[in-house]
Parts: structure tokens; C-alpha cells; sequence
């Protein structure tokens, strides 16, 4: 899952010779040119909201620490700004994160629900930021589908996520939990448009650039494969 799974692993016993990590990787999406487009009144209304626009993609479980996100959403309305947030994902905490964003008495707050991967990728290209508050990941896939898309992350900062986003470059890392911290990141993005522009583009350039796309992660399996199926038959077959 991770550079930092990979340690663990070789700290746990396993042979570091016999360990590799492989990143998953990522289409390169032109999003001018979805095959279709979600009509939904929830995707239209996040797509044409006049205000800043951030999207949350996850299983909706305590380790993703949403409400993190929801209390930020909040922070930066009391703050006087106009923001949006999307949810994609189900799970077992979507009831209590409701409760949450009543409580806050938040406005502009969609809860999407799951949705097909082709859907989920034109709610990205409709936001400003991907933001993930998790206080145990992996590398996060969805990351990279935003970094793909040219936009910045805004991450917690913990193994995994931190090995993607280059703080202040690609996007922004917080410490996990801080719900200040966090709409403090968010308002730098909200405040520059430039900036944000910046920040996609140079994550787009990091996928390419550290061959991150599904392509170049088959090309390392097979190469691994290849390996392992050498290895195998030259001990079966050793020289005289």
C-alpha cells in the first residue's frame, strides 16, 4: 500500500529482498471528455455553486475522521466564506456525520452517496480540492485520481498520504485532527486561485513525472513477474 508498509513489513521479519512496492496507479484524465455527465440535481448544484468547492471521496468509517473535515466546512463559514463540500462514499458513520453537519448548522453540504468510479471522477473535475482528513491510510488512491485531474490535496499528515502530496507544492498536509489547522490550509486555496492553478499543475506533473499512471504500474508488475519466474527456473535448472 505504501513505502511505509513496506518498512513495516521488513521491521515484522520479511526478507527485504523479497519485498517490492509497487504504487497502483492512475488513468491520466482529460476532463473535458467524460463519456457522459452526471444529470443528478446533487452534482448539478455542487457543479454550479459559486463558492469554493471541496470534495471528500471514502468509506465513511471513525479513520477517515470526516468530522474533521465537516467542523472545517463550518470554521470556514464563520469565517465568512462561501464553500461547498461533497461526500462520496457510504458507511457505517454517514448518520452521525449528518448529525454533525446539523448540528454545525452548515449550509452547502452534499452527501453523494457511493457512486460508479466514471461518476466519481466528474465530481472531482467539478471540485477545487480534494481533501483527505484520515488518521490511518494508505497511500490513497484517490490522491492520485486528483492529482491526475490537476488538482491540489489537502491531507493529514501521516505515512501514506505523506509520501503524494509535497506540502506547499502539490497541495497542503495538516495534522491529523486539527480542525483549524485544517480550514487554515483551505483558506490560503480559497484566497488564490493562482495558487490552487499552480498546485494542480504541478501535481498532474508529479503523476507523470513519477510514472504513477495504470500503465506504468502493469509494466512494473510483469517486470516482477518476469523476475520471480527467472529466479524460479534457474533453480530449478542449475549450471553443471
Amino acid at each position: 500500500m505504501s513505502h511505509a508498509v513496506t518498512k513495516s513489513l521488513v521491521e515484522l521479519g520479511a526478507p527485504p529482498e523479497h519485498t517490492s512496492f509497487i504504487p497502483l496507479g492512475v488513468d491520466l484524465v482529460d476532463s473535458e471528455r467524460f463519456d457522459s455527465v452526471d444529470e443528478s440535481p446533487d452534482f448539478l448544484r455542487f457543479k454550479t455553486f459559486d463558492g469554493f468547492r471541496m470534495v471528500f471521496i471514502g468509506r465513511m468509517v471513525s479513520l477517515k475522521s470526516i468530522e474533521t473535515l465537516l467542523d472545517a466546512h463550518s470554521e470556514l463559514e464563520q469565517r465568512g466564506h462561501r464553500v461547498a463540500c461533497a461526500l462520496i462514499g457510504s458507511g457505517p458513520s454517514q448518520d452521525s456525520l449528518r448529525a454533525i453537519a446539523r448540528r454545525n448548522r452548515s449550509h452547502n453540504i452534499i452527501f453523494a452517496g457511493l457512486l460508479p468510479t466514471a461518476v466519481t471522477q466528474q465530481w472531482l473535475s467539478a471540485g477545487h480540492v480534494l481533501v483527505l482528513p484520515s488518521v490511518s491510510e494508505g497511500r490513497g488512491i484517490v490522491i492520485l485520481e486528483a492529482m491526475a485531474q490537476g488538482l491540489p490535496a489537502v491531507v493529514s499528515d501521516i505515512p501514506g498520504p505523506r509520501e503524494l502530496v509535497d506540502d506547499g507544492v502539490t497541495g497542503f498536509v495538516f495534522p491529523p485532527k486539527d480542525v483549524e489547522g485544517l480550514a487554515n490550509r483551505l483558506e490560503e486555496l480559497i484566497q488564490s486561485e493562482r495558487l490552487r492553478r499552480e498546485m494542480g499543475r504541478r501535481a498532474r506533473q508529479f503523476v507523470e513525472i513519477e510514472a504513477l499512471t495504470t500503465e506504468d504500474s502493469a509494466r512494473k508488475y510483469l517486470a516482477l513477474y518476469e523476475r520471480l519466474v527467472s529466479g524460479r527456473k534457474a533453480r530449478s535448472h542449475p549450471s553443471p
